[in-house]
C-alpha cells in the first residue's frame, strides 16, 4: 500500500501556525507528516492548494479565523500569490463562518460578564477555567472559537444553583460526573462542583480581571496549565482533540512563560499519569508549531510518536459522536467500538516512553 498523501493537512496546519502567530517550520512538517512526495509537502501544496479541505479542516478543528488569517499572512510574506487564494464563494463562505464564531464568542462574553455581576451581588467568586483567559493569548482574542463557559465557584455551587434557579428561572440539569450544567440564551454554562486543581488554590494562584467593569476570576498560570491539560488528556483517551485544543496549549505557554513553574506542573502530570501526554504536546508545540524550545522542558517523543500523535489530532481514527437519543443497544455497541478503537491512546498517554534532549 502506498503511503498516504498529507499535503492538505500540510497546507491546514502551515496556515493554522502563519494565523496564530507562530513561525512551523516546513521542513519539519514535513517530515512529521509523512508524504509520498520528495518535494517540500507544504510548498507543493500551496503549488496547487485545496482550500475547500483546508476550510473543511479549520470547521472540524474549531480554528476557523485563525485559517484564515493565516492565509492573508501568506499574501503578505509573497508567500501565495492573488491567483492561489480560494474561490469567490469559499471566501465568502469562510468570512461568514469566522464573523459568525466571533459573535458568539461576544455573546459568551456577555453572559461571563452577566453571571460575574450576578454572583458578585450574592458575594459569591467566579473562577473561570480555559475560555475568556486563554482567549487574551491569540493574537485576536475573538479568532477563538468557544466551546462551553466552565466555571467553579469555589465551593458554593449548591447555593449559585438555587439562587440562579429562584431568581432568574434558569434550569438547572445535573451531569453523571456531578458538575451542574445550564443555558444562558444560546450559551451552555458548566459549573463544577469538584475541581481537582483545587489544591492549588494557596494564596495567589488566582487574580481579578475585569469584562466590562465586571471582576472575574482567572487561574494563575500554573493551574490553568494543569486544568488545560488534564482536559485535553481526558478527551485524547476516551475522544479526540482538536487542534484549537493544541493552538490553546502553545499559546498560553508562549503567553506566559516567565510565571511556568514546570517542576510543579510535572509532578501532577506524573500523579496523574498524564505526564507523557504533556510531553507530546510539548514535542507537538515546538516541532510542529514554532513554540520556543526554551519555553518547555526539554523531554521530546520519538519522531514515530510524534507523527503518530499529529496524525491523530488532526484526522481522528474514531471521529464520531453517539447521538443522545440513540437506542441502548446501540450505545453498547458505539463504546465497544470507540474503546478498542482508542486503545493504543491510552497505551501512549500511559506507557510510551520519552527521550531527553
Amino acid at each position: 500500500m502506498n503511503e498516504p498523501d498529507f499535503t492538505a493537512e500540510h497546507g491546514f496546519v502551515y496556515t493554522l501556525c502563519r494565523g496564530l502567530g507562530l513561525e512551523a517550520s516546513s521542513e519539519q512538517l514535513a517530515k512529521v507528516l509523512s508524504t509520498s512526495k520528495k518535494a517540500d509537502a507544504v510548498s507543493a501544496f500551496f503549488a496547487a492548494p485545496d482550500w475547500e479541505a483546508v476550510c473543511r479542516m479549520a470547521v472540524e478543528h474549531r480554528v476557523v479565523k485563525p485559517v484564515w488569517d493565516g492565509i492573508q499572512q501568506l499574501l503578505i510574506t509573497r508567500e501565495i500569490t492573488n491567483n492561489q487564494l480560494p474561490s469567490n464563494d469559499l471566501i465568502r463562505k469562510w468570512i461568514d463562518t469566522a464573523e459568525h464564531r466571533e459573535q458568539r464568542y461576544e455573546q459568551q462574553t456577555e453572559v461571563v460578564r452577566r453571571l460575574g455581576a450576578f454572583y458578585a451581588g450574592h458575594n459569591i467568586r467566579m473562577l473561570l477555567l480555559n475560555g475568556y483567559g486563554v482567549s487574551l493569548c491569540y493574537p485576536t482574542p475573538s479568532a477563538r472559537e468557544c466551546g462551553d463557559v466552565d466555571i467553579w465557584l469555589y465551593g458554593d455551587q449548591k447555593v449559585a444553583d438555587e439562587l440562579l434557579k429562584n431568581a432568574r428561572k434558569v434550569r438547572i440539569e445535573q451531569d453523571p460526573a456531578g458538575q451542574t450544567l445550564f443555558r444562558m440564551d444560546p450559551v451552555l454554562v458548566e459549573n463544577h462542583h469538584c475541581l481537582p486543581e483545587a489544591e492549588w488554590l494557596g494564596a495567589g494562584c488566582d487574580h481579578i480581571a475585569e469584562i466590562d467593569g465586571v471582576e472575574v476570576r482567572l487561574p494563575d498560570a500554573n493551574l490553568a496549565l494543569i486544568y488545560m491539560l488534564r482536559h485535553a488528556a481526558l478527551k485524547f483517551r476516551t475522544g479526540v482533540i482538536r487542534m484549537r485544543h493544541v493552538a490553546d496549549w502553545t499559546l498560553y505557554i508562549r503567553c506566559h512563560h516567565s510565571e511556568i513553574d514546570w517542576t510543579r506542573i510535572e509532578a501532577v502530570a506524573r500523579k496523574w499519569g498524564i505526564s507523557r501526554f504533556m510531553v507530546a504536546l510539548n514535542t507537538f508545540a515546538t516541532e510542529c508549531l514554532g513554540l520556543e524550545e526554551e519555553y518547555v522542558p526539554g523531554e521530546r517523543v520519538s519522531e514515530q510518536d510524534l507523527g503518530d500523535f499529529v496524525k491523530e489530532v488532526i484526522r481522528p481514527r474514531f471521529p464520531w459522536k453517539l447521538q443522545k437519543d440513540a437506542p441502548w443497544a446501540v450505545r453498547v455497541g458505539f463504546k465497544m467500538c470507540r474503546h478498542w478503537a482508542n486503545r493504543w491512546k491510552r497505551r501512549f498517554v500511559s506507557e510510551k516512553k520519552c527521550r531527553r534532549v
